[in-house]
């Protein structure tokens, strides 16, 4: 027996070509950029997506409400979650929940990159940062 598949009447686009980046900076000193890709409405996007670049350490923090979904993309590095440090290569994905403890930061002199996924769509507001800040 076919089911039958329901049409879709509107394409819905979330993001267009449009992005903006936002250096990422602690105690006066860039460590990284966040390139966020921006929603076309205001509200639609249940979701936003950004590919960071780290070169140097992030600072350890934990967001009350948002879900993120880290993918690296290249380079390698470690990822600081809930006080435990786990290999971060290429293709991983780690998905982080609300409350965990996180950072990232890249391994040597290289960079690394990764996207992130932030569910509902990223709150700067969000964003609680930990006492340690960069030393992990």
């Amino acid at each position: 027996m076919l089911t039958e598949i329901p049409t879709v009447q509107e394409p819905i686009i979330l993001w267009n070509s449009g992005s903006r980046v936002v250096e990422l900076f602690h105690e006066g000193k860039v460590f990284g950029t966040a390139e966020e890709f921006v929603p076309l409405k205001e509200g639609r996007a249940g979701a936003s997506f950004s590919l960071i670049t780290l070169r140097g350490p992030d600072v350890i923090h934990h967001h009350n409400v948002g879900e993120e979904i880290y993918v690296l993309w290249r380079g390698e590095g470690k990822i600081f979650l809930n006080d435990e440090i786990l290999p971060f290569t290429r293709g991983t994905g780690i998905r982080i929940p609300p409350g965990a403890l996180h950072a990232a930061k890249p391994d040597g002199s290289h960079e690394l990159e990764f996207w992130c996924i932030s569910i509902p769509p990223f709150n700067p507001d969000d964003v609680i940062y930990n006492r340690r800040g960069q030393r992990w």
